[in-house]
């Protein structure tokens, strides 16, 4: 279990093989990444923060079930800003040139030099000024626009605007520039950048995550759309799990198929060689990792536990009380795993038909119920 720098959301706990052998940003035999089914952002950093979705999955039902509900409104905002613009001010925000404190005797001094001469450094501070304080206009629109009956995570991304934008010297900007095509004075310019280059450097970044967050669950709610993906598979905190019409994402014309455990806690998977027993553990595998970040699900329904671990090594997958899904490739390390969890018996295990008949009976002596 993880936790991000602000020790506000739970992370499942993965290792490198697990992201190796789910393919989850692309391996070495050039299968396609779980990742490329959601990287269609708009915004160079919404793919960035889409990706980061994608590689850290959620440990946690309420942070889960708010990421679902936000992607699966059919009233997104649009972006307020395109792709152009927006790497405009990322691109102004990290410029180092010309950062001074607003002093109204040095605009007024260098208003004719520059009239008369073309100054690409002034051109980067003049236009990023511009941009950023449409930003915050279109923001500000938006959180006055929004109905009460929106997601939850976006009420709290309309209360974090607000409290970003009325809560600072970003206040007085709204308010001397209601008129958003209005020509701003060299001072105004200069006392703005110094704002939004130093000031408030870190509230704009915020703002920005914002709009990149809109990006992301626009996104993923195309692509869900475009393939009949589910929006919100059920997540639980008990031990229930089944899924309805799963599929592997990257499989073409795929046989869909259903799996269900509620009565038992062990299923031993067969069938001949070349049959799909390995495709549909991935689907599986996928389907739970992808339903763990919040994001639309291959199927077209789910009930999935919220896991607490995540460890894949190709050969059979494991639900655990504690929360842990893990795929072993070595029947002495199952072993091990299961003497671990004895006390709680409480183990759930999909079993494919790839041991020999003495190993696998060597560990179903294990007690489980």
């Amino acid at each position: 279990m993880k936790l991000d720098k602000n020790h506000t959301m739970v992370y499942l706990d993965a290792d490198k093989q697990t992201y190796a052998d789910l393919n989850v940003t692309g391996n070495v035999y050039g299968e396609q990444a779980l990742c490329s089914l959601f990287l269609k952002a708009e915004t160079k950093k919404g793919k960035s923060l889409m990706l980061d979705w994608i590689m850290h999955p959620l440990s946690d039902w309420e942070e889960i079930c708010k990421r679902q509900e936000a992607i699966a409104w059919d009233f997104l905002p649009e972006l307020p800003l395109n792709e152009e613009e927006l790497d405009f001010i990322e691109y102004y925000l990290e410029y180092r040139e010309q950062i001074r404190g607003a002093n109204i005797l040095l605009s007024c001094a260098t208003i004719i030099d520059r009239l008369v001469r073309y100054d690409p450094n002034r051109y980067v501070v003049s236009r990023g000024v511009k941009l950023v304080f449409l930003m915050l206009h279109r923001l500000e629109k938006w959180t006055i626009a929004a109905g009460g009956n929106m997601p939850q995570l976006l009420k709290e991304t309309a209360d974090k605007v607000q409290e970003l934008l009325h809560g600072s010297e970003l206040e007085e900007v709204l308010q001397q520039t209601l008129d958003e095509k209005a020509r701003l004075s060299n001072y105004t310019i200069d006392k703005y950048d110094y704002l939004f280059r130093c000031t408030r450097l870190l509230s704009i970044r915020e703002l920005l995550s914002v709009v990149y967050m809109f990006d992301v669950c626009r996104t993923a709610h195309r692509v869900a759309k475009a393939k009949n993906f589910c929006f919100t598979p059920t997540m639980v905190q008990t031990m229930e799990f089944s899924v309805e019409g799963i599929v592997h994402p990257f499989v073409e014309n795929a046989q869909k198929n259903n799996w269900e455990m509620s009565c038992g806690n062990i299923c031993l998977f067969t069938g001949s060689n070349m049959a799909g027993k390995s495709t549909t553990l991935k689907a599986l595998a996928l389907a739970v990792w992808l339903a763990h970040c919040g994001l639309p699900v291959p199927v077209k329904s789910m009930i999935c536990p919220v896991m607490r671990g995540y460890i894949h090594l190709s050969t059979c997958l494991i639900l655990c009380g504690t929360g842990e899904v893990i795929l072993w490739r070595k029947c002495f390390v199952l072993r091990k795993f299961y003497k671990r969890r004895e006390p709680e018996r409480n183990v759930w295990s999909f079993w494919m038909r790839c041991f020999g008949g003495l190993m696998l009976k060597m560990h179903l002596r294990l007690p489980l119920r």
